[in-house]
């Protein structure tokens, strides 16, 4: 077979400046002859690989100019396409390793992910009952916050003294106290859920505040205060009950410590919330209903899960005893 031969044309001057030349009108041009070191960096052909006694055919015009052909063999060709296909594999190897670290990079970003996902039990969060639970005692305890700190301003507020304020306080400690020592030990032997009682007595602590905010005498105060702080205690005993009641033994770390981030989450937004609401309306007793309405808030919410959980158990039942009827049907059929 005959080798195919490439020809490159190269224009070659004996001077790099400038030269004029006469055009047909007689007008004087100035043409300037690139270099050979430009041609060659132009053409990509290093200026030692060229020379003209290598060259096919020259030609000398009248201008002093000679014009070379240069022959190009088949294995200066083969090296260029091996320079070009180095070159092409070279960027591919760069695209594939960035692809190769970009997959590295998000498999151990999920495998971490998924570590924390699985130390920190976060599956517990997909379960409806355990957000109820969270957001009831996250609601409990900002307000429980909220009023301790806010009933010293209002009790003097009312015009009363600091003795009078103490006592009123203390009045409601020693009720909450007793309760504690007296009602655990009753609702051991009472077959009553934790949350139930654990609602019943936060319910009451909310309506017993805001009958307090229409309170103007000491006496009615004190009452008041002693029946929120039994109700108090109520709540409080059946609050880490509640956890102990859901969790199964096993993620029962995970599942008081999620309660203990969404506690701390709550009292930093709805806190200054609170705030906000006693510093623009001036009204200790309208704080104080604001409260309640959290605490309803809780009992709508509980509403609403026994309605769906008993739904669901309604439609269970009907699918077991379709279930059951269709294999009773079956069995008659085959006898």
């Amino acid at each position: 077979m005959e080798e195919e031969e490439a020809h490159t044309l190269l224009l070659t001057d004996k001077k790099d400046n400038p030269a004029s030349t006469d055009t047909a009108n007689g007008v004087k041009s100035n043409v300037s002859w690139p270099t050979s070191e430009e041609r060659n960096s132009l053409l990509d052909i290093p200026s030692k690989d060229f020379s003209p006694k290598k060259s096919l055919i020259q030609h000398s015009d009248g201008a002093g100019n000679t014009l070379y052909i240069q022959e190009i063999t088949d294995e200066e060709s083969g090296k260029e396409l091996v320079k070009l296909t180095d070159n092409s594999n070279g960027k591919e190897r760069q695209k594939n390793n960035t692809k190769n670290k970009l997959r590295k990079h998000t498999k151990s970003l999920k495998s971490s992910l998924s570590r924390f996902y699985n130390f920190m039990d976060l599956d517990l969060l997909r379960d409806g009952v355990y957000l109820n639970i969270l957001y009831s005692q996250s609601m409990l305890v900002v307000v429980e916050v909220n009023f301790k700190l806010i009933l010293p301003f209002f009790l003097s507020d009312l015009g009363f003294t600091h003795s009078e304020t103490a006592s009123v306080l203390s009045s409601m400690a020693v009720s909450d106290i007793c309760c504690r020592l007296i009602v655990p030990p009753i609702l051991d032997r009472v077959a009553v859920s934790r949350r139930a009682t654990f609602i019943f007595g936060s319910i009451c602590v909310a309506l017993g505040r805001s009958c307090l905010a229409l309170q103007r005498s000491l006496g009615q105060i004190i009452i008041t205060l002693v029946i929120i702080g039994f109700f108090r205690g109520i709540s409080l005993t059946s609050y880490p009950l509640v956890l102990t009641e859901y969790s199964s033994g096993n993620n029962f770390p995970s599942v008081l410590g999620l309660c203990m981030v969404s506690n701390g989450i709550s009292i930093v937004i709805l806190g200054p919330v609170s705030g906000y609401i006693r510093d623009v309306t001036n009204s200790y007793p309208l704080f104080i209903h604001c409260q309640t309405v959290l605490m309803i808030s809780v009992l709508i919410a509980w509403i609403v899960e026994i309605i769906i959980l008993k739904s669901r158990k309604n439609k269970q039942a009907d699918l077991d005893v379709l279930d059951r009827e269709t294999e009773d049907k079956i069995t008659v059929t085959k006898v």
